[in-house]
């Protein structure tokens, strides 16, 4: 099940409006982050209620920057990431992986360029709660 998401932040992040694990359920997350949220590293929005995932499924997880202040690494997906039980797969695999989309609001993520690793990941646990 996922119970969160994680992202990596190499500026200040003042605002996140709402996570996503995507084709499951769109989570809102707080409008402006707590103070630990200021700070530039990994940072975990953890969602009210776990989401039950499907093995051998595609997901995608996303979140909405409304001011900027993501990290990027242009080539960061060429290949597959394995962290056991999840797979991410290589961008040329998923028709586009690193997916973005610049827009006014939390919005499905549609755009790919040069297999970039935009830093999201989810935070996975095989226990029940």
């Amino acid at each position: 099940m996922i119970v969160g998401a994680l992202l990596y932040r190499r500026s200040r992040l003042r605002r996140m409006a709402a996570a996503f694990l995507i084709p499951l359920i769109a989570v809102q997350c707080s409008r402006e982050p707590p103070a630990h949220l200021l700070f530039i590293n990994w940072q975990q929005a953890t969602f009210s209620s776990p989401i039950q995932v499907t093995a051998n499924t595609t997901y995608i997880a996303s979140y909405f920057a409304p001011n900027g202040g993501y990290s990027v690494n242009s080539g960061g997906l060429t290949n597959s990431v394995d962290n056991t039980p999840l797979h991410a797969l290589q961008s040329a695999a998923a028709g586009g992986n690193g997916l973005y989309l610049y827009n006014s609001g939390p919005a499905f993520p549609t755009n790919s360029f040069n297999a970039s690793n935009y830093w999201v990941d989810v935070v996975f646990s095989t226990t029940a709660p």
